[in-house]
């Protein structure tokens, strides 16, 4: 026993002795151009598995390390890499003192970046701009390719749509309820308050939410996070518009405890790449924020961005090709001034959105090693799209398929359209005078339900009306953020959250007529009952004009409660984390016209549907040296269907698809990353399946020969792939990059299909089959990459050149074409029955992009200059997306009477930016 005593106390002598001869360094980070303390930066030291992160003074300590020569590496967001050579001896605390980094110049340049709308967005119908994942570039290589490179050709990270991704500002999440899609045009323009954000992919952990499968993104809007400067921005693009200015004012944290930032930007063209699409935006933030210690901070911010827009729409080839123009726009048309006689360009589909949005956070840090942050916000604004509609008269639209040659079968007269479409925009294009000549010779008596008499006036057949998705939400959330011993760290948190949107839509020009008579035109002439067209029943044979709303009113109202919870363990070789949530998700309809076709299912407030979702994720990291890192993650969440699948027709009625079920989605990711001196690298292998999908559409279906509604159900998909990224200094001045993204997302079941008559709820088909196993999911190029060379001149100057290269993008498809049926009577393998079923596959696609800058140093100010340019080789043939149209005739079985419509990559574009900081 004895010895055993000896041997233990002669083990903790060695032991002690080793611990002591042990060194350590420190050191205190810092903003090399503001002075400013730099926090959450990564520390390293090469040559071995110590990391940490720099504290909210700039400070940092590791200790534990063995006697030796090394270089110590410091990695922090939107500045450039630091690596220092450093000698430590036996017993010694190494204190480096104060290290200035500087801010990367390529960074800044991408935070001050015009992202590209698509001609997608610039079409799409939905109650707002969706241009997430443009801005959520960050210090890592393929993340940055990802955002920057890949985005005009509307790359999605893992094939994801934007409902599987969360954004959060000050740790409250941002997205649409009724979508589940997140809109970065709500703070558009406000580039230098929104690049203090951090940005996590896939399954890893992140310390203000569970997040989603594919990533979270937090933005602080803080001001004592804000790097003290004032900073006027001029930029002049050939892009979606032809100028921006934007001027932000941040002062830091002042010795008083105070903390102001004031950004606001305008951006605008008369007129944008596209003939019609003219852009003018607005965006303006403040924020305050008061610490009255080293424990207690509150911050109150409030931004928006107001903004006003014409739209682009797809259109066939067969419109592109007689036109000569790949952007061909069908939305607008010449009108003639009735004063001066001049033609001015009139667009019908404009976008008009602003929803303000205030956020009040307090801070607590309690200690070194807890803090707590507790937020409220609130959102409440306007969206709306305009279009034309029309009663008992011809169909505006220029490209209408009846208006084109295809359609015509007598070849004499085909080519008299054709010379017309060609040459004539009062043909080609959306001919307002005839419109208003129509609403002029339009008298007609009507019985007004208001006042019980009638009314004799102009009654319109055209009149342009906007499409309202009004929004109220209210997000209120608590972290925790806690240390637990010298391993364990825990995050927790609790978010309700709570979204209306109100439907309906406006009359906003009558087009020279008096009034629209509030009936259901299809009900008109569908059903000979007086009492089913009402649109309103309450106010029957209601006359409207304009300003009055219209045809339909409902709100979408839906809360959600959700709790989650964050265990790292962190060791010298080894972390990992576990992580849970559960939510209870709750949505109703509230009806504020009675329908005549459904008077019982319209009106007041819907029954509720409720949803108990649950999820957990785990994930590992591997330090097998200082260097050489595997990581691996792995989860299972299930996810509440959204209100916009799951109502049949929301506008009429409260009926939703029969089996309404949370999808369920599993995800495991591996990958191997390496960081030295001269190269970083990673390599990430994917896999998740997506289970119990439901997507509603709606259109007129030719077999039927009416408006339906569509609801399919049992959706199956999986996305599996390979990701690469690679950054050499080639030497000290030049570097390459090389990212590859490799894809396969398709579907994986065969889903059922109902389809319900609009006007009337009959089911005219029941758990029909729809054949869509193994069609390749569009919207995204499958295969993504660039290589990229970049040099970086000593003072201060760059200049890049990427080669990029798409493919394994596919349309769109429709799915009546895949249905029993749709090809009886063809030989099957026939180019017939290939051109109905198969699925179109767009040409792969090659560009060239360049960009330089430089930055000037003016005494303590800063002048920074770039330019970029996208598709150098102006290749105006590359088309980015597009749809098969939701029409098909089952009769005549021809897949080419409602051909796909397509968008095309915009040719040569530059951008050009000046900014100055002082």
């Amino acid at each position: 026993m004895n010895k055993f005593f000896t041997l233990l106390l002669i083990f903790a002598v060695i032991s002690a002795n080793s611990f002591a001869q042990k060194a350590s360094v420190t050191g205190i980070i810092f903003n090399s151009e503001t002075t400013e303390a730099i926090s959450n930066a990564t520390i390293q030291v090469l040559g071995t598995t110590l990391s940490v992160k720099s504290e909210k003074d700039g400070s940092f300590l590791i200790e534990n390390i063995d006697a030796g020569d090394y270089k110590l590496y410091i990695v922090a967001s939107d500045y450039e890499d630091y690596f220092a050579n450093i000698t430590l001896k036996n017993d010694e605390e190494l204190d480096l003192g104060k290290i200035a980094i500087k801010p990367d110049l390529q960074s800044d340049i991408n935070n001050e970046s015009v992202p590209t709308i698509s001609a997608e967005e610039l079409s799409s119908d939905s109650g707002s701009d969706n241009v997430s994942g443009l801005l959520h570039g960050s210090k890592d290589v393929f993340l940055s390719a990802a955002a920057y490179t890949f985005g005009s050709m509307r790359f999605r990270v893992r094939g994801y749509g934007s409902q599987y991704s969360e954004t959060n500002i000050n740790g409250l999440n941002m997205s649409n309820m009724e979508n589940g899609a997140v809109y970065w045009s709500n703070w558009g323009g406000l580039n230098n308050v929104t690049r203090y954000k951090s940005t996590t992919l896939g399954l890893t952990k992140n310390d203000v939410s569970f997040g989603n499968v594919g990533g979270v993104t937090n933005i602080e809007m803080r001001p004592s996070k804000f790097r003290k400067q004032v900073a006027i921005t001029y930029s002049l693009t050939n892009k979606n518009y032809r100028h921006r200015t934007m001027a932000t004012v941040s002062t830091g944290l002042m010795d008083n405890g105070w903390a102001i930032a004031l950004s606001g930007s305008r951006r605008w063209s008369q007129e944008g790449y596209v003939d019609g699409t003219y852009y003018d935006t607005w965006s303006y933030f403040a924020s305050i924020e008061k610490k009255f210690n080293n424990k207690h901070s509150i911050a109150l911010t409030g931004f928006g961005s107001p903004y006003r827009r014409g739209k682009q729409g797809a259109s066939t080839q067969e419109a592109y090709d007689i036109i000569g123009n790949n952007y061909y726009n069908p939305y607008w048309g010449y009108q003639t001034d009735p004063e001066t006689g001049e033609q001015i360009k009139r667009n019908s589909r404009e976008a008009k959105y602003h929803k303000p949005t205030a956020i009040l956070s307090y801070f607590w840090d309690i200690n070194k090693k807890t803090s707590i942050t507790v937020s409220v916000s609130g959102r409440i604004g306007r969206s709306g799209s305009t279009s034309l509609n029309w009663y008992k008269a011809d169909d505006p639209r220029p490209d209408y398929y009846r208006f084109l040659p295809s359609y015509i079968t007598n070849a004499t007269s085909a080519n008299t359209v054709n010379e017309a479409f060609a040459n004539n925009t009062d043909y080609n294009q959306i001919n307002w005078d005839h419109l208003y000549n129509v609403n002029s010779n339009s008298m007609e008596t009507v019985p007004n339900g208001i006042t019980g008499d009638s009314i004799t006036g102009l009654r319109a057949q055209y009149l342009q009306e906007e499409k309202r998705y009004d929004q109220k939400y209210l997000v209120a959330g608590m972290t925790l953020n806690k240390q637990i011993g010298e391993h364990i760290f825990l995050d927790a948190g609790l978010q309700y959250r709570k979204f209306q949107t109100s439907n309906y839509k406006t009359i906003v020009d009558l087009m020279g007529s008096d009034y629209w008579l509030d009936i259901d035109k299809y009900a008109e002439r569908d059903i000979a009952d007086p009492v089913a067209i009402q649109n309103d029943m309450n106010n029957p044979n209601r006359v409207v004009g304009e300003g009055d709303i219209y045809g339909y009113h409902y709100d979408i109202n839906v809360e959600n409660e959700k709790a989650w919870m964050q265990t790292n363990f962190k060791f010298n070789r080894f972390d990992f984390f576990l992580s849970g949530f559960v939510s209870y998700t709750s949505f109703w309809r509230y009806g504020h016209m009675k329908n005549g076709k459904f008077p019982d299912e319209s009106y007041e407030a819907s029954e509720k549907h409720n949803f108990l979702d649950y999820g957990g994720k785990t994930g590992f990291l591997l330090k097998l040296s200082g260097r050489h890192y595997i990581h691996g993650h792995a989860g299972y969440i299930t996810q509440a269907p959204t209100p916009r699948n799951a109502y049949i027709s929301p506008r009429t009625r409260d009926h939703v698809a029969g089996d309404l079920k949370s999808e369920i989605i599993m995800s495991a990711d591996i990958g191997y990353t390496i960081r030295a001196p001269r190269i970083k690298a990673s390599v990430n292998f994917y896999y998740t399946e997506f289970s119990d999908r439901l997507e509603t559409k709606s259109f007129y279906h030719d077999g039927y020969r009416n408006f339906v509604n569509y609801v399919i159900s049992g959706i199956d998909s999986k996305n599996q792939g390979i990701e690469l990224a690679t950054e050499i200094k080639i030497t000290s001045t030049i570097s390459a990059i090389a990212v590859t993204s490799l894809g396969y997302y398709r579907f994986t079941s065969r889903p059922s299909v109902d389809v319900f008559v609009d006007n009337s709820s009959e089911e005219l088909v029941a758990n029909q089959t729809v054949f869509m196993e193994n069609y390749l999911i569009s919207g995204t190029p499958q295969t993504a990459a660039t290589l990229g060379l970049k040099y970086s001149g000593p003072k201060y100057w760059y200049i890049g050149l990427n080669a990029n290269y798409f493919d394994h993008t596919y349309m769109s498809f429709n799915p009546e074409r895949r249905i029993e049926g749709a090809v009886d009577g063809i030989p099957q393998g026939t180019d017939e029955w290939n051109a109905i079923i198969g699925q179109e596959r767009l040409p792969s696609a090659f560009t060239l992009d360049a960009n330089l800058g430089k930055s000037f140093k003016i005494g303590d100010n800063l002048l920074l200059f770039n330019l970029s340019v996208n598709n150098i080789l102006n290749n105006k043939t590359i088309i980015t997306g597009g749809y098969e149209q939701l029409r098909y005739d089952l009769e005549e079985k021809d897949p080419h009477k409602f051909p796909s419509k397509y968008y095309y990559l915009y040719g040569t574009q530059y951008y050009l930016n000046v900014s100055f900081r002082f």
